[in-house]
């Protein structure tokens, strides 16, 4: 069967519903090279031009394999000829031994979200495409995972700096193969994408061995998607009606939370509440949410991701843990403000002309160093476990704990924004 290149008109239904965009959008798109993400750019820029504004390809050099620089050239020269821009990313530094790929991934995102956010660019868009959303349904499957993971990959995205677009999801490889086609963009073909030592590829192979149909696959992932919706709605309930967020950074859940409510939902929340508190990029898996859901029925305190949480007389307490804290940073003084990030979970501004200082996490021999008589009200009122998550400032010979979500103290805010903030966009369905 003779695959149709992807119309116009098609991809203009996919990529609008995944709206709203400006007036003369400014898209980046992450092309590795393939023909998917060629295509991708291809469509991209027909729709931004008719718009009046301009698409920016991105590709990410890893660092991996030697010729990664030349073919990154090769995608630049062929995209520029059709009017598109380019600029390569570069993931420089050492690269682990173990979890290379996982690493690779955080990776490339990382460096994406921070090309938009300097660019000011408010749409990534990606070229995940019917045959990778079937893939990451069979892998997650094969974990056991629940709605959420069967859902596989969401349309939409929110990140810190951008969205990340998944137009292609109900597409079929093969059309946009024919897409690139179409358009004259040779691919390249990545030797990764044929190893079989990666879950994916194997996941892949048995797919097509078996002649199973993507497209019924992705068609499965929506009802899932529908069920997860249906899911983050309730628990976002739950989580309004029995957590208070505190913006020193931990929460309070309250014992009715645990009570007359379907398993399902409070784990689903416990999950939000580790991960936002915990500052982490995902979310703890079930077996590991079932056993603190386990241990706060039976009154016991229970740790995960970085957070403790303890039971407590009238209430249920989650806490950044006291050990493993970020590392002691140094801000040296800056005509202009400075924005930091502080362990996934607090915003540090500086505002400009502000001396150098140094920031630590809280620890019992800050607590000892600081004199009774600085010690404030807001602070002295916290649990003794909140105290754990909180920033210290040196500036001289000056010790700083500003109030997190007050006024600037000595020229530094904190605002508690972490990753994954306790009530999320949500899972999107176009």
């Amino acid at each position: 069967m003779v695959s149709t290149p992807l119309a116009d008109h098609e991809f203009n239904h996919l990529i609008n519903a995944l709206g709203p965009f400006e007036t003369a959008p400014h898209l980046a798109v992450a092309v590795s090279g393939g023909a998917d993400s060629m295509a991708l750019a291809w469509l991209a820029h027909q729709w931004a031009h008719a718009r009046g504004g301009q698409v920016t390809a991105l590709t990410v050099d890893h660092g991996l394999r030697p010729e990664a620089t030349t073919e990154a050239a090769t995608v630049a020269q062929q995209l520029n000829t059709h009017g598109i821009t380019h600029q390569t990313l570069t993931w420089s530094g050492p690269k682990p031994a173990f979890g290379l790929q996982a690493a690779a991934r955080q990776a490339r995102y990382g460096l994406l979200e921070g090309w938009c956010r300097a660019n000011a660019v408010l749409h990534l868009l990606v070229a995940h495409h019917a045959g990778d959303q079937a893939e990451t349904f069979l892998m997650r499957a094969e974990r056991g995972s629940g709605p959420d993971g069967l859902a596989a990959m969401a349309q939409v995205r929110e990140l810190g700096a951008c969205r990340i677009l998944r137009p292609l999801l109900r597409v079929d490889k093969a059309r946009l193969m024919a897409t690139a086609r179409a358009a004259g963009l040779a691919w390249i073909e990545d030797p990764s994408n044929e190893n079989i030592a990666f879950q994916r590829v194997r996941v892949r192979h048995a797919l097509r061995d078996a002649g199973i149909d993507t497209q019924a696959l992705a068609k499965g992932t929506a009802r899932f998607a529908g069920a997860r919706v249906v899911l983050e709605t309730e628990t976002a309930r739950w989580l309004a009606r029995h957590v208070t967020l505190n913006a020193a950074g931990y929460a309070s859940l309250s014992f009715g939370g645990l009570e007359n409510t379907a398993p399902e939902i409070v784990h689903r929340g416990l999950a939000r509440l580790v991960t936002a508190v915990g500052g982490k990029s995902y979310a703890p898996g079930l077996a590991a949410i079932e056993c603190v859901y386990k241990a706060l029925r039976q009154g016991e305190a229970a740790t995960l991701g970085a957070v403790r949480v303890c039971v407590e007389a009238d209430c249920i307490g989650i806490y950044r843990e006291a050990r493993n804290q970020p590392t002691p940073l140094t801000f040296s003084s800056n005509a202009q403000a400075q924005t930091h990030h502080w362990d996934g979970r607090f915003a540090i501004h500086i505002a400009p002309e502000t001396a150098t200082l140094s920031c630590a996490a809280f620890s019992n021999a800050v607590f000892d160093d600081w004199p009774k008589r600085q010690r404030p009200d807001w602070f002295l009122k916290l649990p003794v476990a909140a105290r754990a998550g909180l920033l210290v400032f040196r500036q001289r010979d000056s010790m700083i704990v500003p109030k997190p979500g007050g006024d600037a103290d000595e020229g530094i805010r904190i605002a508690f924004k972490p990753k994954n903030p306790l009530a999320g966009n949500g899972f999107f369905i176009a």
